[in-house]
């Protein structure tokens, strides 16, 4: 007999640094699944708190198009980021917006760096392609823009 389905019920493989967080008993809750919302909701305020307000929509379309093709699996991978950017601007010599992002990006610390890709990341992977389906989506996500 089947057992009765659980609605966002899933499988997941926990990780060694997922794994060495839940075990330091730093993260409180009743189950494994309570901690780990617990830590997402934590992360979600980080980013909200780290992503530049005095961003504009056109910035955030200009860096989603610029790492849509990117792959930022470690935390120092923000780096290429940066020097995607940089490369990108002297190419084109004409695109001053994205030599001025480069210059803001590079500028901020790699906690903030981080922030903007996650948003960036996420929003890209919500299917935004243009700047009004980007402007939704940072609406909706709560990122301020300037």
């Amino acid at each position: 007999m089947a057992q009765p389905s659980i609605p966002n019920r899933t499988t997941i493989f926990i990780g060694p640094h997922l794994r060495d967080l839940l075990a330091s008993g730093r993260v409180q809750g009743d189950s494994v699944s309570g901690r780990i919302d617990r830590l997402a909701d934590r992360y979600a305020s980080l980013i909200r708190e780290l992503v530049p307000a005095r961003w504009s929509v056109a910035d955030w379309h200009c860096l989603t198009t610029v790492i849509r093709d990117l792959r930022v699996e470690r935390a120092t991978d923000a780096l290429l980021v940066g020097l995607r950017l940089r490369q990108l601007s002297k190419e084109r010599h004409a695109a001053t917006e994205v030599g001025s992002l480069a210059y803001r990006f590079e500028g901020l610390r790699l906690t903030d760096q981080l922030a903007v890709l996650d948003v960036a990341e996420r929003a890209i992977a919500a299917g935004t392609t243009t700047v009004e389906s980007l402007a939704a989506f940072l609406t909706e996500q709560q990122v301020a823009t300037g």
